[in-house]
């Protein structure tokens, strides 16, 4: 007989209501969100995608990717994200999901070299973590002007 092994994780969001005195913003209280799935890697609870998946930039020009993480099906919003750049513009950048459990980046391909940027986006609260991936393909912009 097969079992299924259930793993839960759990994450923090804080309700944040701007108070009317100076713009200050005060935390509340915290509210539990667990994500809970059969088998992690066939069923993930968490998901993330960064979009576009595939694109071709012109070598200095920019590029904008945009991460979208789920918990259950609803909105990551709020979680941490860390988004990896590995290629001719190695970078990095930790940021949060806004409400609809979006992020979106523009970088530039600013190394002046043809290349493939593997772009990955995973989030910071679970165990393992939830990641997502795309490419950037930089070419030459050569115009045939010397």
């Amino acid at each position: 007989m097969k079992m299924a092994i259930r793993r839960a994780r759990t994450i923090l969001i804080a309700a944040a209501v701007a108070a009317p005195v100076m713009g200050v913003v005060d935390a509340g209280a915290a509210t539990a969100l667990t994500c809970t799935s059969v088998d992690s890697v066939t069923d993930p609870a968490t998901t993330v995608s960064v979009t576009p998946a595939q694109a071709t930039r012109e070598v200095d020009d920019e590029h904008t990717v945009t991460v979208h993480a789920e918990c259950n099906g609803q909105a990551a919003a709020g979680d941490p994200i860390k988004i990896e750049v590995e290629g001719p513009n190695a970078q990095s950048r930790k940021d949060v999901l806004d409400e609809d459990g979006n992020f979106t980046w523009t970088y530039e391909g600013y190394s002046g070299d043809e290349g493939v940027d593997h772009i990955t986006a995973c989030t910071d609260t679970y165990d393992p973590q939830a990641c997502g991936s795309a490419r950037a393909t930089w070419v030459s912009g050569d115009d045939g002007w010397f």
